[in-house]
C-alpha cells in the first residue's frame, strides 16, 4: 500500500542481526560453480524468491540453497552449493562501482551481501537490490551506494556469469515485479516508478492475484469524489531522437474507461516539453473482465532526448451509505516501450512429406512496408543443432500486410527424420527486424 507521501529511498539498517553476519561466516570448503549464467537468468532466479515468497532462514533449504543471504545470491548464479560472504572471494571479482551492472552484488566480508538489480538514477547515487537478511522476506530494496561503500561493502561480478542483451523495453520494471519495502515493513513502492496525487490518498497497490502475466500487477486508485483531480503513475526513460516507439500498457477497470489516459511526452536534454501524444481507455475498449492492451505509436522528434511515459485516473469516488469512499482504479500490466518490431510468421502446407514430394513455406509479415524486401528462410536438418541459410524470397503484398512464400522439395537423397524451417526479415525503417518460430516437417 503507498501513501503519496512515501519515501522509496530505503537503506539497510546498521543493526541487520547478529544471526545474519554469524551464517556468513560459517565456512564452505571445496565449492565450485556448476555452469555459466547470464544476467537476465540471474534477474529472473532472483525474483522467483519473491514470487514464492521465501523467508530468512540459516537451517531451512530451498532447492539445494540456505535461505539466508549468501544462500540467496549463491541460488540466483545458480553456483551449485551455498557459499558465504567469507568464500564468495572463489567465485568472484572484485569490480569498481562505475561498472556495476546487473547481476552483479554488493559484498560486506563476514556480514551481508545482496544482487544489484540496476540504478535508480543516472547519477549512480542510488539502486535497487534483490536480498534477504534475518527476519525478513526476500525482496527488493533501495540504497545509498556511497553510504554502502563507507559501510565496508564491495562491488563484485560472478566470474560466471556473462552479458545479456540489451532489453527492446526501454522502460524500467514494466511488469511491476520489483517493490521496495521498509525494514519494518510499513509499505513498498514500484521501484522507477513515480506516483503523484493527493497526499492523503492511497495511490496504489502491489497486487498479486490480478495481473496480465507472471505474478505481479498494479492497482492505480482514486479515492478523491472530483472527476477534474488525478492520480498519476510515470516514469522518464532515455531514448533515440528520430525513432518510431510503441507504447504498451495493458489495463483492465470496472469504471469509466474515459477515465484513464495513457500518454508519453518527448523531453528534450534539460527536461522540456517537445511533444505529447495521450489517448484514454475508451479508444481500446477496456473492461473490467480481462487484461486488454493500450498501444500508442509515435515517433520521436528531433532533439529528443527521454520520453515520459504517464496513465492517469481520473477521480469520481463514490461514498456508501455507511460513509465508506469506494475509490475508482484500474489494473495495470505490462507497461512497455519499444522500438517496434517485424512481426513475421511461418506455416508449411504438410508436417509430413516423402522423397520426391514438394511442401510449400510461408507466412505473413507485417508492417506493410516490408513489402518488396527480401526475407531469409533457415533450415536445420535431421542429426543438426545449426541453423544453414536456405534461400530468400520476395515479400509481396498481401491485404493490408505483407506475405512470402517458398517451394522447397524432399530428394530422394536427404536423410530421413525431422526438417525445421524458419524465415528472418531484417530491420526496416522504423522497425526492429525479426525472426519467426520453427516449423517441422519429417522426412519418411
Amino acid at each position: 500500500m503507498i501513501h503519496a507521501h512515501g519515501s522509496a529511498h530505503i537503506r539497510l539498517a546498521s543493526t541487520l542481526a547478529l544471526a545474519c553476519a554469524l551464517a556468513c561466516a560459517l565456512a564452505l570448503a571445496g565449492a565450485t560453480p556448476v555452469s555459466a549464467i547470464s544476467q537476465n537468468t540471474t534477474l529472473a532466479r532472483a525474483q522467483t524468491w519473491l514470487d514464492s515468497p521465501v523467508p530468512y532462514s540459516q537451517a531451512t533449504y530451498r532447492r539445494g540453497y540456505r535461505n539466508d543471504c549468501s544462500g540467496y545470491v549463491s541460488a540466483c548464479w545458480k553456483t551449485g552449493t551455498s557459499y558465504n560472504t567469507r568464500t564468495f572471494y572463489q567465485v568472484t571479482t572484485p569490480i569498481p562501482a562505475a561498472s556495476l551492472r546487473p547481476g552483479d552484488a554488493l559484498l560486506k566480508k563476514g556480514y551481508h551481501i545482496r544482487l544489484f538489480y540496476g540504478w535508480l538514477d543516472a547519477e549512480h547515487t542510488s539502486y535497487v537490490a534483490y536480498e534477504s537478511a534475518n527476519g525478513i522476506i526476500a525482496g527488493c530494496r533501495v540504497h545509498s551506494l556511497a553510504e554502502d561503500l563507507d559501510f565496508g561493502y564491495k562491488p563484485v561480478r560472478y566470474d560466471r556469469i556473462t552479458a545479456s542483451a540489451k532489453p527492446r523495453n526501454v522502460l524500467s520494471n514494466g511488469g511491476f515485479d520489483s517493490w521496495a519495502r521498509s525494514w519494518n515493513a510499513a509499505g513498498e513502492e514500484p521501484v522507477w516508478w513515480q506516483l503523484s496525487g493527493e497526499w492523503w490518498q492511497v495511490l496504489a497497490r502491489h497486487r498479486k492475484d490480478v495481473y496480465h502475466v507472471a505474478k505481479n500487477g498494479l492497482q492505480l486508485l482514486n479515492s478523491n469524489v472530483d472527476t477534474a483531480t488525478y492520480t498519476e503513475m510515470s516514469q522518464t526513460a532515455s531514448i533515440t531522437a528520430g525513432v518510431r516507439y510503441q507504447l504498451t500498457a495493458w489495463a483492465k477497470t470496472a469504471f469509466r474507461p474515459e477515465g484513464v489516459t495513457l500518454g508519453v511526452s518527448y523531453l528534450d536534454r534539460y527536461g522540456n516539453a517537445l511533444a505529447e501524444t495521450t489517448a484514454t481507455a475508451t479508444r481500446w475498449h477496456i473492461g473490467a473482465t480481462a487484461f486488454s492492451p493500450m498501444s500508442l505509436l509515435t515517433t520521436s522528434p528531433a532533439g529528443a532526448a527521454a520520453a515520459r511515459v504517464s496513465v492517469r485516473l481520473a477521480g469520481g469516488a463514490s461514498v456508501n451509505a455507511s460513509g465508506v469512499v469506494l475509490p475508482r482504479s484500474v489494473f495495470l500490466d505490462d507497461i512497455s516501450l519499444v522500438r517496434p518490431q517485424v512481426w513475421v510468421t511461418t506455416r508449411t502446407s504438410a508436417t509430413t512429406s516423402y522423397s520426391g514430394r514438394t511442401i510449400t513455406l510461408s507466412g505473413s509479415v507485417t508492417p506493410r512496408s516490408a513489402v518488396g524486401t527480401d526475407a531469409v528462410v533457415w533450415i536445420k536438418r535431421p542429426g543438426s543443432t545449426m541453423w544453414k541459410r536456405l534461400t530468400t524470397t520476395r515479400i509481396y503484398a498481401s491485404g493490408s500486410a505483407g506475405a512470402w512464400r517458398r517451394a522447397y522439395t524432399f530428394t530422394r537423397a536427404m536423410a530421413r527424420g525431422k526438417y525445421y524451417f524458419k524465415v528472418s526479415v531484417p530491420a526496416l525503417p522504423g522497425y526492429l527486424g525479426a525472426t519467426s518460430g520453427d516449423v517441422r516437417v519429417r522426412l519418411r
